[in-house]
C-alpha cells in the first residue's frame, strides 16, 4: 500500500494507470484517497469502508453545506447540473471543486478525516 501524501498535488503525481490514489493509516483504520483534474475542476474523493467508523452526522451535514456554499459561489448554480457534484455520507465522500482551490479542499477534508473525534464506531448486535 502507497502512504497518503499530505497534498492533493502529490497525490495526482502518484497516479496508477490514470488514477491517483493512495492510502493513509488513521486511528480509524485505512482512509483511501483519490482524485484527479479535469477541465479546470478537481475532484476529491475519499473512503474509509474498511473501518469501523462513520462520520459523524452533524461533521458530514457541516461538510455538505461548505460544499454547497463554495458550489453556488463559484459555479453559481445551486443545483449542479453544470458538472459539478458533491456527496458526503457515512463512510467516503466526493467533491468537486475548482482546480485552483483542490489544495485547500483536500487540506480541509483531510483534517476532518484525521481527527478521531470526528467519527464514532459502530456497533453491531
Amino acid at each position: 500500500m502507497r502512504a497518503t501524501p499530505h497534498t492533493f498535488a502529490s497525490l495526482c503525481q502518484r497516479s496508477h494507470h490514470g488514477q491517483c490514489d493512495a492510502v493513509l493509516p488513521t486511528p480509524q483504520g485505512w482512509l483511501r484517497a483519490k482524485g484527479y483534474v479535469r477541465q479546470g475542476k478537481a475532484r476529491i474523493d475519499f473512503d474509509w469502508f474498511c473501518t469501523d467508523f462513520d462520520l459523524c452526522t452533524g461533521v458530514q451535514e457541516r461538510l455538505r453545506a461548505e460544499h454547497a456554499a463554495y458550489c453556488k459561489q463559484h459555479f453559481g448554480r445551486g443545483d449542479y447540473r453544470d458538472g459539478v457534484s458533491g456527496s458526503v455520507s457515512t463512510a467516503s465522500l466526493a467533491l468537486d471543486v475548482l482546480a485552483r482551490d483542490a489544495e485547500d479542499w483536500f487540506a480541509k477534508v483531510l483534517s476532518v478525516l484525521t481527527k478521531e473525534s470526528n467519527f464514532m464506531r459502530l456497533t453491531f448486535a
